[in-house]
């Protein structure tokens, strides 16, 4: 079984923000993520298992859907 790998734009567009935002998302450890050959990319699988294990706050709610990003809990919040 092969895992299949998202781009930055493409897991800034899942979750309505920019890529800059999942940029600093992986730097502060928010949101699973792997380097592979240079790049950021991000495992669907993971991604699935840390939507389903994450607290996501609704920041707006725009006409495609729910624009989320993580709460800040302790357990993230020194992560800068």
């Amino acid at each position: 079984m092969s895992r299949r790998f998202l781009t930055v734009r493409t897991v800034a567009t899942r979750y309505t923000v920019s890529a800059w935002t999942i940029y600093e998302w992986a730097r502060t450890g928010l949101i699973p993520c792997r380097k592979i050959n240079g790049r950021l990319l991000f495992a669907e699988a993971d991604l699935e298992e840390w939507e389903d294990g994450a607290e996501l706050e609704v920041v707006a709610t725009a006409a495609g859907g729910r624009i989320c990003r993580p709460a800040r809990t302790h357990a993230n919040q020194g992560r800068r």
